[in-house]
Parts: structure tokens; C-alpha cells; sequence
């Protein structure tokens, strides 16, 4: 009989436990795979009426890409509501906003994108010092967002008076210089270049005669070089190597479509860009657990017009699952790192999502 007893209670605590195992792992499936994706109440200091309208553009739609995207930006305005992440995010997050309304004709809600961005420079303005460090490095920081004074009509007379008597003058590099980067085959660095050049050359050929004294557009000739860099890293040799070359070759591809600005050019570097994608994209969404990268990996090809290849679209399923129910993507590492690492997932995913072909506008 105590046998008996013994076998019931060990069953029913071995059944308890599985059922919780179960649970956790359906509630995870759940949180992660968007079934329940969802866009809680908020009070807003800053932009409460635009929160307001997104929560209703997503209720409205059942479109799951829409749906992503609302409820990913959703989340990141939220996180930022916090005034050290706004800051340390600043441009980035502005970049992103500004990303988001270059599909006006496909996007509804573009309109309470282009409010959010301009209510986030009004709100950065008193705190331009703490935003933008007094350096070479907060230099090209500031002049990565000129672009977006113009585009969504914010009066630049204040911000090129800050820009002349805060900013460092003359020509000077952050740390390493692009030949010492080139031999040491630093990519984050050849990165850092070739996307500070990026928004230098969007703005002058937009505004050739802007009141801004820049520095020198190099990114011609940063791409000449670029040409002749070896990518030879490989997941199972060097995985950090590999990390860095793979987000090198989408940074090539982001600055030279001017994150979503311009066509791709047809030149033999991009081509080449290309086929490295090709090659490397089953490493990356089947062995690589980086769903930033991911991401990025899905707007490189969408800039080549090959959203409808089957390997791209699936991929886009694929991010589409691992949103969390909240709204963001990511691990809870990212979140405990800082600001950047806690919003890069969200925004590449949103921005990647959201990207359409220069022929589809």
C-alpha cells in the first residue's frame, strides 16, 4: 500500500513538473512566435498623443508585418522614455524614426513618425552637450543627423551656431585612420568610415551649399580602397572575425543605399557584396544566433530587390516569430547591456521589415 502511495504522489509530482516544463516552453513559444503581440497603455511625457495614435494604427490593421513593425517602434519609444537611454540613443533613434517615413505611400502612420522625430529633437535641443561629446567622434555623430533638419523642416539656424562653436575645427580622424584600419583589417572601424562618410555625402549632394563647414567627402575614395579588402574569415576559423566581417559587408551595402535614401549603384564591389551574401546567409540564419545580424542581412538583399526571394522572405517569418509579445526583439542580455545593445535589435528588425525597394515606393 505505501508502495502504492509512493508511485501516485511520484507520478503526480514527475506530471506537476512536466506540465510546468510544458508551460514554460509554450509560454515562451508564445511570447516569442507573436501570437499574443500586444500594445500596452502608456503615459507619455513626451509624446503621449503619438503613442496614442500608433496603439490605434495597430489595433486597426491585421497585417503581421504592420503589426511588427507598430508594435516594435511602439516599444522603443517607451524605453526611451527614460532620459539618460534618449540621450546615449539619440542619433541613432532619430535615424531610425527617419527610416521609417520614406514609405509614405505604403505606411499610414508615417505622418506620427515624422511628429515623433520632431518632438525628439525638440526634446534633445537643452541637452545637446550631454548628447553630442566634444570630440571628433561627437562631430560626425552630429553631422550623421544634419540630413534630417532639412528633410522634416527643423529650423537649422540654432544648430549651425552650436555646430561652429561647440564642434572641434579642421579635419581630424576618431582614433585609428582609414589606411591604419585598412591594414589592420579592423572592419568595425572601416565601418565606423564608411557610414560617417555616408551621411556627409547624402547631405551635400542634397544641400551642396549648406552654412555647415564639413570636412571632406571621402567616401569614393574610402570605397575604392574598400574594393581591395579581403574578406576572409569564416564561422568555424575565427566566429569573432567572422562577426565583424559580416556586419561590414551590410554596412558597405546600408551607407551606399544611404540607409534607404538612395538606389544601390551597379558597381563590382556591390556585386561582390551580393554573392557574399548569398554565400554566407545560411551560416548566418541557421548557425549565427544573432538576429540583429540577421536583420541586417534581410535589408541588405530587400536593397537589391530580392525581398521575394524565398530564403529572404522566409527569413523575414523567421524575425516576425521572435518578436516578443511586448513588442521588442532581442535577449535579455541586450536589455541589461546599454541602450544601444538594448534597442538594436528592435530597430534593425523594424527598419528591415519596413524597407521597401526603390522600384516598389
Amino acid at each position: 500500500m505505501r508502495g502504492n502511495v509512493l508511485y501516485m504522489v511520484g507520478w503526480a509530482w514527475l506530471t506537476f513538473l512536466g506540465g510546468m516544463v510544458w508551460l514554460g516552453w509554450t509560454e515562451k513559444a508564445v511570447e516569442r512566435g507573436g501570437q499574443r503581440l500586444e500594445i500596452p497603455p502608456f503615459q507619455s511625457y513626451f509624446v503621449q498623443r503619438e503613442l496614442d495614435a500608433l496603439r490605434g494604427y495597430f489595433v486597426g490593421t491585421q497585417d503581421a508585418r504592420e503589426r511588427a513593425i507598430l508594435a516594435g517602434l511602439h516599444w522603443m519609444v517607451r524605453y526611451l522614455e527614460e532620459e539618460k537611454q534618449f540621450r546615449s540613443v539619440f542619433s541613432d533613434y532619430v535615424l531610425a524614426l527617419h527610416e521609417l517615413t520614406l514609405f509614405e505611400k505604403q505606411r499610414p502612420w508615417v505622418g506620427v513618425v515624422r511628429d515623433i522625430l520632431r518632438r525628439s529633437f525638440v526634446r534633445a535641443w537643452p541637452a545637446r552637450e550631454k548628447i553630442f561629446a566634444k570630440s571628433v567622434a561627437g562631430k560626425w555623430d552630429f553631422i550623421s543627423v544634419i540630413h534630417l533638419l532639412y528633410q522634416h523642416d527643423i529650423p537649422i539656424d540654432p544648430y549651425v551656431r552650436f555646430y561652429h562653436s561647440y564642434f572641434p575645427e579642421g579635419e581630424k580622424t576618431r582614433g585609428k585612420t582609414f589606411a591604419r584600419a585598412f591594414q589592420d583589417r579592423d572592419y568595425d572601424r572601416l565601418g565606423d568610415f564608411l557610414i560617417d562618410s555616408s551621411f556627409l555625402d547624402l547631405l551635400l549632394r542634397r544641400r551642396p551649399r549648406t552654412p555647415f563647414r564639413l570636412p571632406p567627402n571621402r567616401l569614393a575614395a574610402y570605397v575604392r580602397e574598400i574594393e581591395r579588402l579581403p574578406l576572409i574569415h569564416t564561422y568555424s576559423s575565427d566566429p569573432d572575425g567572422y562577426h565583424h566581417q559580416n556586419y561590414f559587408v551590410t554596412h558597405v551595402i546600408l551607407s551606399l543605399n544611404h540607409y534607404s535614401e538612395s538606389p544601390l549603384p551597379k558597381t563590382p564591389l556591390l556585386r561582390r557584396m551580393l554573392g557574399y551574401l548569398k554565400k554566407e546567409f545560411a551560416t548566418v540564419r541557421y548557425r549565427v544566433d544573432d538576429i540583429d545580424l540577421l536583420a541586417e542581412f534581410v535589408y541588405s538583399f530587400k536593397c537589391y530587390g530580392l525581398e521575394q526571394e524565398p530564403k529572404v522572405w522566409e527569413a523575414q517569418q523567421f524575425l516576425l516569430s521572435q518578436q516578443r509579445s511586448w513588442g521588442a526583439w532581442g535577449k535579455a542580455a541586450d536589455w541589461r547591456g546599454d541602450a544601444y545593445d538594448a534597442i538594436h535589435p528592435t530597430l534593425a528588425a523594424i527598419t528591415a521589415l519596413n524597407y521597401r525597394h526603390q522600384g516598389s515606393r
